[in-house]
């Protein structure tokens, strides 16, 4: 609900493929893996930087975007060595993801309060990882899903209670010391510390 771009890695080969009457986009070593043993014919390779800035439809339509969305971006770290090639961005929940939203102007979409549980969604109040199972279900449900595999991986937990850890972007405040050093030194050489060496 919270992905509002798709990105491809640039210097990679994409295929465009058509298998049992449906038109897929894929990493071209990786198509074989992806369509297993179902028949898929080749219709057009191309390099993907050249799918740079094609639309496609919102997955997941809960979250209005106040921005422009929904369309395919660029960025070197997307890997051909698993699922397609091809990864859903969401700015709000992974630094790279931020930056390839930096990059493109991206909306910044959070249907994830501070207690990591949904709001505006049909999943509301369910813990984000608790709803994996209902996301998959509607999916299938929507005629969206292509198919479902557990992927292992590593995943941040908090080192005191062991809960899983979320990435959450927020609005910051920073202060520029640099421009209030003078200003601090001239201020503290007034003050009298005890101890003096502090």
């Amino acid at each position: 609900a919270s992905n509002v771009a798709l990105a491809v890695n640039p210097n990679e080969t994409y295929v465009k493929a058509e298998s049992e009457g449906t038109v897929y986009y894929v990493e071209k070593n990786l198509a074989g893996k992806v369509f297993g043993d179902a028949e898929y014919k080749v219709l057009e390779e191309m390099k993907g930087s050249e799918l740079e800035g094609i639309e496609y439809e919102q997955l997941m339509p809960f979250v209005v975007p106040d921005k422009k969305a929904f369309f395919v971006t660029l960025a070197d770290y997307v890997t051909t060595e698993d699922g397609t090639g091809i990864v859903h961005i969401a700015p709000a929940f992974g630094e790279d993801d931020y930056n390839v939203g930096r990059k493109y102007n991206l909306p910044v979409l959070q249907p994830v309060d501070e207690d990591g549980k949904y709001v505006d969604t049909p999943w509301k109040g369910m813990f984000v990882m608790d709803a994996d199972i209902e996301i998959i279900k509607w999916l299938h449900a929507e005629g969206k899903l292509f198919k479902k595999e557990k992927i292992a991986h590593n995943y941040p937990h908090c080192w005191r209670c062991k809960t899983p850890l979320l990435y959450y972007a927020k609005p910051s405040w920073y202060i520029e010391m640099t421009r209030l050093k003078d200003k601090l030194i001239e201020n503290n050489n007034g003050v009298e510390w005890f101890p003096d060496y502090v």
